[in-house]
């Protein structure tokens, strides 16, 4: 897949060259209507996306993920939901892309949506987990992250003080936490 990595070109391209009369005409406020939930989807959401994974890469072992190679997104393939797209996998760092039974070390989800996930997003990585598991990948000793914009549920909460995921806000995503 190819993307424009930049997420001011993004939104040049997305939101104003499509409203550009409105713009002109002094009509943000619809235009900006319009395209709401494409700011959120193709602006937003891939720029925090880009930005858990860049954590990851550099940060992450700061946060016990001691072994971090490569970083990236993948699609897992799954017969119940028509696959699921995973927005951060990590490979141990002695493993290559693409080599059946490659160590997986992290699995995450990134939501930049201002709704409070739960810990139905936790059970959806879990199920990843097991799907990745049954298609011959390492995952033994696999985190599962979650990447949030907003405040998470509190069952979410207890989930990662009982080190069943890893949690990343924005305080540790901008260096605050």
């Amino acid at each position: 897949m190819i993307t424009v990595a930049d997420p001011i070109v993004r939104f040049h391209d997305l939101i104003v060259r499509p409203n550009l009369v409105d713009f002109e005409l002094r009509e943000g406020r619809a235009a900006w209507e319009r395209s709401r939930e494409t700011f959120s989807s193709k602006v937003l959401g891939p720029h925090f996306e880009d930005l858990a994974r860049q954590w990851t890469l550099r940060y992450g072992r700061g946060y016990g993920l001691d072994d971090i190679g490569q970083v990236g997104t993948t699609t897992v393939a799954c017969r119940e939901h028509r696959g699921h797209e995973v927005g951060v996998v990590a490979l141990s760092r002695a493993s290559r892309a693409r080599d059946k039974g490659a160590r997986i070390t992290l699995i995450g989800e990134v939501k930049a949506t201002n709704k409070s996930r739960t810990g139905a997003d936790l059970q959806r990585l879990e199920h990843i987990r097991d799907l990745l598991r049954a298609q011959g990948w390492d995952v033994e000793s696999c985190t599962l992250a979650l990447y949030v914009r907003s405040e998470p549920a509190a069952d979410l909460v207890t989930a990662a003080k009982a080190g069943r995921v890893l949690l990343v806000g924005m305080p540790e995503l901008y260096g605050a936490g």
